[in-house]
C-alpha cells in the first residue's frame, strides 16, 4: 500500500507563493489559498467557503500554472490540484476558466466529438460577449495548427482588450514575434521590437523564449549582447541556450574553458549537440581523455533517445580524423594523469559499463 506523502514535502515554499502572488497583482494571501490547496491534496474536497468563488479558485489555478512554468515541471499531485481548480472554477462561472478548459478540450485529440462540439459553442459564446481572454485561446487554436495568419489576427484583437494583465499580454506579445521572426529576414526588425517589448513588461521566468531569440538576432553583429541574454536564459534553466552559449565562446571569443562548462551542463540535460561541442573543446584543449569519455557517452546516450543515433552517426563521419588522433593520443595521456585530473571524469553519463569504443569509431 502506497503511503501518501505529506503535503509539506509536495508543496512549494509559502515565501514562493506569496512572491507569485504578488507577481499576479492579487489581494488574496497564502494564508488563504494554502489550507485549500491541502484541502484538496488530502481529502480531496474544496472548503464549502470556497466551493463557489470561482474566481478564488482559479486564482490558485493560474499560481500552479506559473509554479509549473517555472519549475519546468509538475508533479502528478501539483498537476491533479491544478486540474481539479480549473474544473470547479469554470463550473463556477469563472469566464477566464471557462475559455481556457475549452482550449484543453479542443486541442485534446483525445476528447469525442460531442465534447469538442459544446466547448466550440461555450468558446464561441464568450466571443461574442466580448470576453477578453478568449480571443486569445482562440488565436492559441490557430497558433497550434499552424495557421499563424488567422492566429495573428485573433492575437490583436486580444491586445486591443483593456486593462490586459502583462502575463497574457507578454505571451501574446511574444508568439506574434515568434513567427515574425520565422518568416524570414525582412520581418527580424517587427519580431525584434516585439520580443524587445516583451521583456520590459514580463520577468525573466516569463519570457525566456523572448530573451533566446533575441540572442539569435544580435548573436551577428553584437556577440557580447547576444551573450549577456544567453546567460540569462542559461540561469532559468532553457535547455537549447547552453549549446548556443557554448558556440558563441568556443567560435568567437576562442575561451575554450569557458565553452566546455556551458557545453558540460547542456550533457547534464542530454542536449545532443552539446557532446559535439564539448568533443571539440576537449580536442582544441588536447585533452583527449576528455575526448574519449565524451564518445563513450554518446554511445550510451542512443539508449536514451533514439533519435540521436543519425546525430552521432553524421558527428562521427564528420569528425573521424579527430577521433583517431583522440583515440592514439588518449594512450600516452593516460600515461600523464595529472594533465587531465580535473577534467577526465566530468562528462555526463555511467560510461563504466560502456566498452571501449576503438572499434566503432576507427574504421
Amino acid at each position: 500500500m502506497n503511503i501518501k506523502p505529506e503535503f509539506s514535502k509536495v508543496f512549494p515554499s509559502k515565501k514562493l507563493i506569496n512572491r507569485i502572488l504578488f507577481q499576479l497583482d492579487s489581494d488574496v494571501t497564502s494564508r488563504t489559498i494554502i489550507p485549500i490547496y491541502q484541502s484538496i491534496y488530502e481529502k480531496r474536497v474544496i472548503p464549502i467557503k470556497y466551493r463557489s468563488n470561482g474566481d478564488v479558485l482559479f486564482l490558485m489555478n493560474r499560481v500552479l500554472s506559473k509554479i509549473r512554468k517555472m519549475s519546468n515541471y509538475e508533479t502528478i499531485p501539483l498537476k491533479e490540484m491544478r486540474n481539479t481548480l480549473l474544473y470547479q472554477s469554470a463550473s463556477n462561472g469563472s469566464n477566464d476558466a471557462i475559455a481556457l478548459l475549452c482550449y484543453e478540450i479542443l486541442s485534446n485529440k483525445d476528447v469525442k466529438p460531442p465534447k469538442k462540439k459544446e466547448a466550440e459553442k461555450l468558446l464561441k459564446d464568450l466571443v461574442m460577449l466580448g470576453h477578453g481572454l478568449s480571443f486569445k485561446v482562440v488565436g492559441d487554436l490557430y497558433y497550434s495548427m499552424g495557421q499563424t495568419a488567422e492566429c495573428i489576427s485573433w492575437y490583436e484583437k486580444f491586445l486591443e482588450q483593456p486593462q490586459l494583465k502583462n502575463e497574457w499580454k507578454g505571451e501574446v506579445l511574444e508568439k506574434i514575434a515568434e513567427i515574425q521572426y520565422r518568416q524570414g529576414p525582412e520581418n527580424i526588425k517587427i519580431a525584434e521590437q516585439k520580443f524587445l517589448e516583451v521583456i520590459k513588461i514580463c520577468k525573466l521566468q516569463d519570457c525566456v523564449k523572448s530573451y533566446f531569440y533575441l540572442a539569435q538576432i544580435y548573436i551577428k553583429y553584437d556577440p557580447m549582447k547576444s551573450k549577456i541574454l544567453l546567460e540569462q536564459c542559461c540561469t532559468q534553466g532553457f535547455k537549447e541556450a547552453f549549446k548556443e552559449l557554448g558556440y558563441l565562446e568556443m567560435n568567437y571569443f576562442r575561451d575554450y574553458g569557458k565553452a566546455q562548462e556551458w557545453f558540460k551542463i547542456g550533457m547534464e540535460v542530454f542536449e545532443i549537440e552539446c557532446y559535439f561541442g564539448y568533443f571539440d573543446c576537449s580536442f582544441e584543449s588536447k585533452q583527449y581523455i576528455n575526448c574519449v569519455n565524451c564518445l563513450k557517452s554518446m554511445e550510451s546516450l542512443k539508449n536514451v533517445d533514439k533519435n540521436y543515433k543519425n546525430y552521432i552517426k553524421m558527428f562521427v563521419t564528420n569528425r573521424m580524423e579527430k577521433i583517431q588522433i583522440a583515440l592514439k593520443n588518449s594512450k600516452s595521456e593516460r600515461s600523464t594523469p595529472s594533465t587531465t585530473k580535473n577534467n577526465a571524469n566530468s562528462v555526463t553519463g555511467d560510461i563504466s559499463k560502456v566498452k571501449s569504443p576503438s572499434s566503432r569509431w576507427v574504421m
